[in-house]
């Protein structure tokens, strides 16, 4: 369970980042500025807060589509009327961008749509034009048939009567909304334990609004874009924070049931980060045909890196009294409150450690896969990670002998690294990557084997040989929940530990066989089972060249034995088959 999550989340930081940077760089037509800013937005607090303290599954996938908004609303509402292909794309996005919205968090929807009314209000002369107007409607109509599996049902409920977002009993709590919004200080990033916008985002609008000012240079574009996009975040930062009168709308008919839903106000930090980026973009823009725009991005990255220590500090387990520094209690606790603490505090370091540590892996692997061939990538990289996690093994099997022996990375003084925590991150780190990078390299080795298949028989088979690859993978993942549940059983539990089971010797045993014990196994097995694989570099190249020979010759009209008994090393072949 921990590792879908663990893919789940990593697959929503990937969409995330890559639908930010597109938004950005199709909105500035610059991949520096896009880069920037897609780092902003993944490092600001608030969203930080909603994946790794919250855990808010549908808020932050919500998160990862928003940016698609304003990018859509910029060809529409651009200083010309839009064209017909530029009304296509703002469809489409559109159309994505809403359907993901519904079908990841509801609420962030209801705060989406009420400012796109809003803004669509504002600019109504636009808005009725024919083309923007037929954007708006085909983006709706699609939306609501692409949805209606589960629009139908939800609708037929809230119209029974029976629906009801708030309980009874928290009913008259949630009337006080006003509680729930968030200070200034928290809404900027400096109270370390609460979630927060951050302060480089704010520095970012600040600039913008100093370049308006002092800049003759900027285009209209970027002015107009950068106001709306600062009045949208002033107004979603003070409905964000307990200043707003919420209590004085929930008032209000029709509006303030609709408010009472949001629950609580820093929902609206959601619509403020993008906002509040899109006017710092707007002054990158600007700054960078100044040659300006590298220091300022230096200067908000830097701002931001330290504003996500302060975050994580605020989140560390050693705020906790009854954290003891054994790296037991990380998962298990005696209460509640303290397993999710306790397990983050690990969880995001050593987690982002073996992501960050699997990026050189992927170019690596896919170098030495172009010189050496796929056989000598995966035995290296391999080979790196059974050395790795022996490593690993030594430091587990050695923990908790003595102060030396101990994970220590934050002490009362501040930062407090030994060298058993040196070694444990260095090895945890190398060997995880490795691993990591190599996992999907057997899948383009299914499709040598099936080119070894047609250069052997002729027989062009790649769906037999995707089927059988398939069929080994599904059966060997099957016996993960076999595996566990036998070690299990020889600590002599009756059903899987939960967080709330206290820790014994037994378990430890069971985490190291399990975590490090049996991939080392695997790896072993699988560098003993490629001594037996002769599809190198040279010979997938020679491979190739035979086959293309063959299927060039064939198409000409000379039969298949013909071409397969004239053609089977690459001396044989033509001159030009052999460059």
């Amino acid at each position: 369970m921990q590792q879908a999550y663990h893919i789940y989340a990593f697959a929503v930081l990937f969409v995330t980042a890559y639908v930010t940077f597109y938004a950005l760089r199709q909105i500035f037509s610059s991949r520096k500025i896009a880069l920037a800013g897609s780092a902003l937005y993944m490092l600001a607090p608030y969203h930080l807060h909603n994946i790794y303290i919250r855990m808010a599954v549908g808020e932050y996938a919500a998160q990862a589509f928003l940016l698609l908004i304003p990018a859509a609303l910029c060809l529409l509402y651009g200083t010309t009327p839009p064209t017909k292909q530029q009304a296509r794309k703002a469809w489409w996005q559109l159309t994505l961008a809403f359907s993901m919205l519904l079908q990841t968090h509801l609420l962030t929807l209801e705060l989406v749509t009420l400012l796109c009314a809003l803004f669509c209000l504002c600019n109504l002369r636009r808005t009725f034009t024919k083309r923007v107007f037929s954007v708006w409607a085909a983006a709706v109509g699609m939306v609501a048939a692409l949805n209606a599996w589960f629009l139908v049902p939800l609708l037929t409920l809230m119209l029974s009567g029976d629906y009801d977002v708030m309980q009874e009993l928290n009913r008259v709590d949630a009337l006080n909304l006003q509680k729930w919004g968030s200070s200034f200080a928290g809404l900027l990033g400096l109270d370390a334990e609460a979630q927060g916008i951050g302060l480089a985002l704010f520095l970012g609008t600040a600039c913008f609004l100093l370049c308006i000012l002092a800049g003759k240079e900027m285009t209209d574009r970027e002015r107009r874009l950068g106001l709306w996009s600062t009045t949208l975040s002033v107004l979603s930062c003070f409905m964000s924070t307990s200043t707003f009168p919420w209590n004085d709308l929930l008032h209000v008919p029709v509006l303030g049931s609709m408010l009472l839903k949001i629950q609580f106000p820093w929902r609206c930090m959601a619509l403020a980060i993008p906002a509040l980026l899109l006017a710092t973009c707007c002054a990158l823009s600007y700054l960078q045909r100044r040659a300006a725009a590298k220091n300022m991005g230096a200067m908000l990255l830097a701002v931001t890196l330290a504003g996500v220590m302060l975050f994580y500090s605020g989140y560390l387990p050693t705020i906790s009294e009854k954290y003891l520094g054994d790296a037991s209690q990380l998962i298990y606790a005696d209460d509640y409150t303290n397993v999710g603490w306790y397990y983050d505090g690990l969880y995001l370091p050593m987690m982002v450690l073996g992501y960050v540590c699997s990026v050189p892996f992927f170019l690596l692997t896919v170098r030495t896969s172009q010189k050496e061939g796929q056989k000598a990538s995966l035995m290296k990289y391999v080979s790196v990670a059974l050395v790795c996690y022996v490593g690993v093994l030594v430091l587990l099997l050695l923990w908790g002998r003595g102060d030396a022996f101990t994970l220590s990375i934050l002490g009362e003084n501040g930062l407090s690294l030994n060298l058993y925590t040196i070694l444990f991150i260095a090895f945890f780190g190398i060997g995880y990557g490795a691993y990591y990078a190599t996992a999907d390299m057997p899948i383009p080795m299914v499709a040598d084997c099936s080119d070894y298949e047609t250069y052997r028989s002729g027989k062009y088979i790649p769906g037999i040989m995707g089927t059988l690859f398939s069929l080994v993978d599904k059966l060997v993942s099957s016996l993960s929940a076999t595996v566990v549940g036998i070690a299990v059983s020889f600590v002599g539990l009756q059903s899987l530990p939960t967080q709330y089971d206290p820790y014994t010797p037994g378990m430890n045993w069971v985490v190291i066989v399990l975590f490090c014990i049996i991939p080392m196994v695997a790896w072993a097995a699988t560098l003993i089972a490629m001594k037996g694989y002769t599809l190198t570099g040279a010979k997938m190249k020679e491979i190739q060249a035979v086959n293309a020979c063959r299927r060039d010759a064939v198409a000409k009209g000379m039969k298949l034995e013909e071409a397969m008994d004239k053609w089977q090393t690459m001396d044989q072949l033509p001159a030009e088959y052999r460059s």
